[in-house]
């Protein structure tokens, strides 16, 4: 702490950040997993990137490295579609009972 005006207004900052947070219910841990874990993932990646001689192919190409991001396209795209099937399912017989 250096007692300037700077970190005055930093922790201004945070404070209505984490109360915008607390406010929506939204969870902030993932952020904090993400504040932790963003540098050394890039750094791995920069390493490996120079390991590959900037060759995408090589670290997407691998079979492991395929099925992971395979995975995680998987996680991003599978919530939001069960819940459009859901609510269609849901929806359905209540516009078939309005029909007759």
């Amino acid at each position: 702490m250096s007692n300037s005006l700077l970190d005055l207004w930093a922790l201004v900052g945070s404070g209505i950040f984490g109360y915008g947070l607390r406010k929506l219910a939204i969870d902030p841990s993932p952020l904090v997993v993400a504040l932790v874990l963003g540098p050394l993932m890039e750094k791995t990646l920069r390493q490996s990137l120079f390991m590959a001689r900037g060759d995408w192919l090589e670290i997407v190409g691998r079979p492991l490295t395929a099925s992971l991001l395979g995975l995680g396209a998987l996680a991003l795209v599978a919530p939001p579609f069960v819940r459009l099937t859901r609510r269609r399912r849901a929806a359905g017989p209540q516009l078939s009972g309005a029909a007759e």
